[in-house]
């Protein structure tokens, strides 16, 4: 069993694995921090190096990923957590009142992790991929659930709420995923 698999679903982790479909957060869960004397400052973004290595090799072993895209990539933070080398590898703009807002590119990570190196994230922001399909989610509209994005084995799913995951909407995104329907 790797560190990723869960018997049920938790929505605090950035990837698990439930019933053989690895699911991924890509929202502000990427940003990451670490504790020094001085307090925290910025860390790597998710995925390190490993951690994509381990998606790529989850990948290539024929299995499958759904990526829920939501809607908000950025955190605040204060200006002495920017102090860090990995400060660099993370979008920065003003939050006001003495705050940075710190934020990831979203899908940013997706063609390190692809097999081979192949594949074009930044189609996931058009709503089309080279060899996709795109469709809506489960809940029907696409302005309300938002849009399916299907990359061979890789699921994109954009979310347009910004609420967590009910169980049921996990499940039905899961049964989408695992059955090969992109809308």
């Amino acid at each position: 069993m790797s560190r990723y698999e869960r018997c049920a679903y938790d929505a605090t982790a950035i990837v698990q694995i439930v019933d053989g479909l690895m699911i991924v957060r890509d929202d502000a869960r990427r940003i990451r921090w670490g504790r020094t004397p001085g307090g925290f400052r910025l860390a790597d973004p998710w995925p390190d190096p490993e951690e994509a290595g381990y998606v790529r090799q989850w990948l290539s072993g024929g299995n499958r990923v759904l990526v829920i895209v939501g809607p908000r990539h950025a955190a605040d933070a204060w200006p002495e957590e920017l102090d860090s080398p990995c400060a660099g590898k993370y979008l920065t703009g003003a939050a006001g009142q003495g705050m940075c807002e710190v934020g990831v590119e979203p899908l940013s990570w997706v063609r390190d992790c692809l097999p081979g190196g192949t594949g074009d994230s930044s189609a996931a922001g058009t709503g089309t991929a080279p060899g996709g399909t795109a469709g809506n989610g489960p809940g029907g509209a696409a302005d309300a659930q938002g849009d399916w994005i299907r990359l061979g084995n890789l699921t994109i799913w954009r979310r347009a709420n910004t609420r967590s995951l009910c169980p049921h909407e996990l499940y039905e995104a899961r049964r989408r995923s695992l059955s090969g329907v992109a809308s």
